[in-house]
């Protein structure tokens, strides 16, 4: 009898691969920019375009996994709150601040980003909430506006333990989270759509139902669990509320990922690129958008345009944590983490 199990580290690697190709996708072509080649399959319907804008259900991936495996790490013992934010935030944001360092100043200096440009007024005030990573939350982008994503994971973290501890509730949270959608929370704003996500994300890290069904082994099942999710992947921009519906297309794209997939080449090339997916979504606006646009456009074929920013992004990638091995930067972050942190009795 085969052993049902959740998602391991290396579904969770693999499923932020994924989401990060999404996101890439998503970032190249949801806007009809004129630098790439497009085509209609029906009438009106621009494929890669549309494709573009459904790819944006990668951010409601990246919270579904966060908060599963949040959940999954807390289940080995008690979840003090203190020490979890000690070690969530300072992990999250030494990673930023040092994405902040390494592309911030070659924009000011070489592109003319300056602080005035970016912001307009108030700027010291600007500046020091963008750099604290919620700039969102007050209404306004910084020096990159995918950064919009800090106020929403810092958001989230600051909510988990509370999720976490009353996690046998977590219906009645699903259905807050929804509802949040139409309550006017400014502050909020970035985890307004997102919120849905992350529960759904802390449930099914608890529930058998999402266990037995990610497990499924018949043909049938698989064939018709892949043709759902190609069929809500397209329809997904005809649905009300989008960002909302993507945290049901979030689920059913992670059941078809686990039913398929075989431990094959696919999942060790998705493996690999979810290890570099924190830094590239910190810093790959930079590249396709403000640094080298002309760069990664110049082909005009999405497919080409597409691996170009991949390929050029995990080399990067693959530097800053050269550099972050130079730095000592993970031992400095156990240092930090440990000092902060409030010993157990």
């Amino acid at each position: 009898m085969k052993k049902t199990v959740g998602l391991t580290i290396g579904d969770s690697n693999a499923l932020k691969g994924i989401a990060l190709m999404f996101l890439l996708w998503h970032h190249l072509f949801y806007i009809q920019n004129g630098k790439y080649t497009d085509f209609s399959i029906i009438d009106g319907y621009m494929i890669v375009n549309q494709l573009g804008i459904a790819c944006k259900v990668c951010v409601a991936l990246f919270v579904f996994l966060s908060g599963y495996g949040l959940a999954k790490k807390s289940q080995t013992g008690s979840l003090d709150a203190y020490n979890f934010y000690i070690g969530r935030y300072t992990k999250l944001m030494l990673n930023y601040w040092l994405i902040w360092l390494l592309f911030v100043p070659i924009g000011i200096y070489f592109w003319g980003r300056t602080p005035e440009v970016v912001y307009h007024d108030h700027i010291i005030a600007k500046l020091i909430v963008d750099f604290l990573g919620m700039s969102y939350s007050f209404g306004f982008y910084g020096f990159n506006p995918t950064w919009w994503f800090m106020s929403c994971i810092i958001l989230l973290y600051l909510f988990f333990p509370f999720l976490y501890k009353y996690r046998r509730h977590c219906l009645a949270f699903i259905v807050f989270s929804i509802l949040i959608v139409w309550i006017p929370l400014y502050v909020f704003n970035p985890i307004k759509y997102y919120l849905t996500a992350f529960v759904l994300g802390i449930y099914c890290s608890q529930s058998r139902l999402f266990v037995n069904v990610i497990s499924l082994d018949s043909m049938l099942a698989k064939l018709m669990i892949l043709i759902l999710c190609i069929f809500l992947f397209l329809v997904r921009n005809f649905f009300p509320y989008p960002l909302l519906f993507d945290s049901i297309l979030t689920i059913v794209i992670i059941v078809t990922y686990k039913v398929l997939n075989s431990n094959g080449f696919f999942y060790k090339i998705c493996c690999f690129i979810g290890k570099y997916s924190m830094n590239i979504f910190l810093f790959h606006t930079f590249i396709y958008y403000y640094y080298f646009s002309n760069i990664i456009y110049c082909s005009s074929n999405p497919v080409l345009i597409f691996f170009v920013l991949l390929g050029v992004s995990l080399l990067i990638a693959s530097i800053i944590e050269r550099i972050k091995q130079f730095l000592c930067f993970d031992e400095i972050s156990k240092k930090i983490i440990s000092c902060l942190s409030r010993r157990k009795k």
